[in-house]
Parts: structure tokens; C-alpha cells; sequence
């Protein structure tokens, strides 16, 4: 008996489902986006929407002012195909990820701050952005592998979180490797197909399976 998978595949136009599986291969799994408090819905949308477009999977909302819904059209549904982790603490958080074996690179100026272009050297990295106003938490910043900062040279010397982002994002994955772990790819293929397909669940019990 075909799987689930196989049964759904079917109701996907196969020019869809070429482009699924292309999106899937682009991903990466050896960098995860961090952002600690943001409390606009908005920054998260488009902080979500880049994580997409750089092939980004994991993302960490962390600390309960980020735990609000990203704004729907800002993100243009870039949160139905991304992991996004909801963590309660800084604390937490950084455990998780250094139980992982990530680096974690935390966003600040700081006397000892790498430059942004300078973060090529470790495998793993996790991008950590605190909030909108104070930026990250001490509790971040302290237990942090490394800190970097996006050198400037106008005027203004400073972006919008969403902006910092995608340029951070943009400068570390375009140098790293692709590819995520085979079982994953397969595990977020079968929720892709899902996910895409109208009606899956009716489907698949018209075809007894579960």
C-alpha cells in the first residue's frame, strides 16, 4: 500500500512539487535565527520571511513578548514552511542550542565584536537578535560564543531588526554548506505535502490510511 506521502503527492501539480522538493534541498541546518523579545508582529513577519528566502529552517521565538502571531502579510506565509520554536527564556534557549553544538552569535557592539563578515569560522551558528529598543538580554550576551556587529558608513548607525537580519542572514549562508540531515528533509517533505494539499486529512481517509 502506498504511504500518505505517496497518496498526497498525487494531488500536487508536478511543477508544484518540483519546486517543494527544490525549496527542501536549499535548506540548511547549520544556522538557526534567534530573536529574543521582539515585540513587533511585524519585525517577526519579515524576520521569518528572510529565514525563508536564505534557506533558513529553525527559527527560536524567545521570551513571552515574542510569542505573538507574525503579521500575516509581512511574513506572505513564509511561517508555514519554517520550524519555529517557541522558547520561554534566554536561559533556555541557550541551552538548547549549545546542547546542539552551536555557536551562539549574539548581535552587539561590544569592545571585543567581530565584524559580521568576520563569522565564517565555526560549522554550526545560531544568529541571536534581541528586541526592538534595548536589544539582547545580559543573560544573552554573557553566555554568547560571540558577538558581532554590521559595520556601517552612513549617517544612520543602525537598521531596522528585520534589515540587520536578512543582511546576516544573507552574509553567513552564502557560505555555508546546504543540505539537511535525510531524516528531517523527509520528515518536513511529508508535512510540506500535507501542508499543501486541500482537504489532505479527507484524503487520506477516503483511502483508509492514516
Amino acid at each position: 500500500m502506498p504511504s500518505a506521502n505517496e497518496i498526497l503527492a498525487r494531488f500536487i501539480q508536478p511543477g508544484r512539487l518540483r519546486r517543494l522538493n527544490a525549496v527542501l534541498r536549499a535548506r540548511t541546518a547549520d544556522v538557526v535565527l534567534v530573536l529574543e523579545n521582539v515585540h513587533d508582529p511585524h519585525n517577526i513577519g519579515a524576520v521569518l520571511r528572510s529565514c525563508d528566502a536564505f534557506g533558513v529552517q529553525r527559527v527560536f521565538l524567545v521570551g513571552k513578548s515574542c510569542h505573538s502571531n507574525p503579521a500575516r502579510k509581512v511574513a506572505q506565509g513564509a511561517d508555514r514552511w519554517l520550524t519555529v520554536e517557541r522558547i520561554a527564556s534566554a536561559s533556555l534557549a541557550m541551552a538548547a542550542l549549545h546542547e546542539e553544538k552551536f555557536a551562539v552569535a549574539v548581535a552587539v557592539k561590544r569592545r571585543r565584536s567581530i565584524q559580521l563578515g568576520d563569522l565564517v569560522a565555526r560549522k554550526r551558528f545560531a544568529l541571536w537578535f534581541g528586541n526592538e529598543h534595548d536589544g539582547a538580554s545580559d543573560t544573552a550576551i554573557n553566555a554568547a560564543d560571540l558577538h558581532f556587529w554590521i559595520p556601517l558608513v552612513g549617517m544612520v548607525q543602525s537598521l531596522n531588526i528585520s534589515v540587520a537580519a536578512a543582511v546576516s542572514l544573507y552574509s553567513v549562508t552564502r557560505r555555508r554548506g546546504r543540505a539537511l540531515p535525510r531524516a528531517t528533509s523527509s520528515d518536513l517533505r511529508a508535512q510540506w505535502i500535507h501542508r499543501d494539499v486541500r482537504g489532505a486529512d479527507a484524503i487520506l481517509r477516503r483511502f483508509n490510511v492514516k
